[in-house]
């Protein structure tokens, strides 16, 4: 008898409480579906204006140029190709790194 009336109550509570977190969980799950819909609209016309405003991207990019500084105010600076063996490899950060000893942001305020 025990037995029978434990496995209804568990039955009962857990269709209540199912019913309660999927209801729970459904705005979130909203959310995300308009937050993601939103996000590549944007990025869609972010891309489609930048093609529209600056033409195709090029296939391949063209030779690193250094800017020389020209000798007088009233001069144009000059753009120098750099040879290809005295570019360093770029490295990328994916995480920034603090420095040390130095003040911080909130130090400074």
């Amino acid at each position: 008898m025990n037995k029978a009336l434990a496995n209804r109550f568990l039955r009962t509570q857990l269709a209540k409480q199912s019913g309660l977190a999927i209801g729970r969980l459904v705005p979130f799950g909203i959310g995300a579906v308009v937050g993601v819909a939103g996000g590549r609209a944007l990025g869609q016309g972010v891309v489609a204006q930048s093609r529209r405003a600056f033409g195709p991207p090029p296939s391949v990019f063209g030779r690193v140029l250094e800017v020389v500084e020209a000798a007088t105010e009233d001069a144009r600076p000059t753009l120098v190709p750099v040879p290809e063996d005295a570019v360093p490899p770029r490295r990328r950060r994916l995480l920034s790194r603090r420095r040390r000893g130095g003040p911080t942001r909130d130090a400074d305020a």
